[in-house]
């Protein structure tokens, strides 16, 4: 199991390096994948979203605004979102 970023999908404006960085994340688990199915190993890359914090409300003020309504916000319960995953085997 891996842990990237959604910004491995799609790269943010400034955020080059943090994307490259996650987009090699999700590539390798895909490689490994490959690799490994023969074996019956599975392996994953959970690609986690945007979370509203205030860091990210100051750094991408122009981000989809989806990514700052809250569940609690629409009066519904929290689920996971905004998961992306790749490299399944």
């Amino acid at each position: 199991m891996n842990i990237g970023a959604a910004g491995a999908v799609k790269a943010a404006a400034g955020m080059g390096a943090y994307s490259a960085s996650k987009a090699g994340v999700a590539r390798l688990s895909e490689a490994l994948a490959d690799k490994l199915k023969a074996r019956e190993i599975t392996v994953n890359a959970v690609l986690p979203g945007n979370i509203d914090t205030l860091t990210n409300r100051v750094d991408m003020p122009d981000a989809d605004h989806a990514c700052r309504v809250t569940p609690q916000a629409l009066g519904k319960r929290p689920v996971a979102t905004g998961l992306t995953h790749v490299g399944l085997s």
